[in-house]
């Protein structure tokens, strides 16, 4: 089934925990927001926003995204932002951040990512948390071992050994 509706990585809990015939129950959502992905393809359609950030090793700052409706919002704590309207625009070719029609989208799509981050925290915690790396590594280690392909869990510490 094609849906429309996005999703996000937090969809997958309460969608593999319903596959294997184990819940979710409230308890078990009741800090946690995703939606089965069962229940999108059937045509739930949650009012929320899907959020991502990508804090590379080496990047010279953190990217945080969200969609909202046919936004796609992406803020950069060093660059200006970009928007754009995926149903005019599904490949992303014209950035309509600057266009003075847009203010109001673009404000409530700010408004949005920091409902859910402070951005600028959370670039910082990151450019920290590499720097520790950098440290205890050395460059040449960070650089032949490359990015982790994934976000380690909170309370998580990642052994590169």
């Amino acid at each position: 089934k094609v849906s429309a509706t996005p999703v996000t990585h937090i969809d997958c809990y309460p969608s593999f925990l319903e596959w294997t015939g184990e819940g979710p129950t409230a308890a078990d959502m009741a800090d946690r927001f995703g939606v089965s992905l069962t229940d999108i393809a059937l045509g739930a359609t949650p009012g929320r926003t899907v959020f991502s950030e990508y804090h590379g090793m080496g990047t010279t700052t953190g990217a945080f995204m969200i969609r909202h409706g046919k936004y796609k919002y992406v803020h950069y704590v060093k660059w200006p932002p970009q928007l754009y309207d995926l149903e005019a625009d599904p490949e992303e070719l014209v950035d309509i951040a600057g266009e003075d029609a847009m203010a109001e989208v673009l404000a409530e799509c700010e408004r949005r990512l920091r409902d859910i981050c402070d951005p600028e925290d959370a670039d910082t915690r990151a450019k920290a948390r590499q720097a520790e790396q950098l440290a205890k590594w050395g460059r040449d280690f960070v650089i032949e071992r490359g990015d982790l392909v994934f976000s380690p869990p909170p309370g998580i510490e990642v052994d590169w050994q």
